[in-house]
């Protein structure tokens, strides 16, 4: 008996869809050109657009590359935008910054990471968020909205300042897992995506 696997990868967004899309042909074309990255969406009414220097929110993350490393063992295939995703995003959701820990859990079985980075071939940034995720049933404006990578730490609160030092340890832990994975694999050339932490403070002076 020969068993077929099937694979479809499907993202289901908050944001709703740039009104440019169906405006008219023109405005379409011009939204198109900034957003060129087309993700395979549940629903066939919306069309979830990425730019090259947007940054995806992937509510399950360990799913998602667990999802990529099996489609690759298995040879299946997987829509070409996947390999387009500038950016992955990691949500904090607790004041102890316990995904971030699962994150590097993840990263430590080098197995599911390693195939996950050989599908995600553009992959260059990770970004550590120093927030709990708040998920509105529609989100009409940026989602990342008055955050930053260069911000001011006085403005943090408690929570935010406690996620900011689960992020910077985490930080120094990726750091070193994928040195020490680079040279136990001697993969002198191996793309290390680089780590930025992202909060929602005043932009530093």
């Amino acid at each position: 008996m020969i068993c077929k696997y099937k694979f479809k990868l499907c993202f289901d967004s908050e944001n709703e869809d740039p009104g440019m899309l169906r405006a008219c042909k023109e405005s379409r074309h011009v939204v198109v050109k900034m957003l060129p990255i087309r993700l395979p969406s549940s629903d066939p009414k919306k069309e979830i657009r990425l730019g090259l220097h947007d940054v995806l929110a992937i509510a399950n993350l360990d799913n998602f590359l667990d999802d990529m490393r099996t489609a690759h063992i298995h040879g299946l295939n997987i829509h070409p935008s996947i390999s387009q995703i500038p950016a992955l995003a990691i949500f904090s959701h607790s004041s102890f910054g316990d995904d971030l820990e699962d994150f590097m859990n993840l990263v430590e079985n080098y197995t599911i990471f390693q195939r996950s980075l050989q599908i995600l071939k553009s992959l260059q940034t990770l970004v550590f968020c120093c927030e709990s995720r708040k998920r509105p049933t529609s989100v009409k404006r940026d989602c990342f909205l008055n955050y930053a990578t260069n911000f001011d730490l006085s403005a943090l609160n408690a929570t935010q300042f406690r996620l900011l030092v689960a992020a910077r340890n985490s930080q120094l832990l990726y750091t070193e897992l994928m040195n020490d994975w680079r040279l136990k694999e001697k993969h002198d050339d191996l793309r290390i995506p680089e780590i930025k932490i992202m909060a929602k403070g005043w932009p530093a002076k």
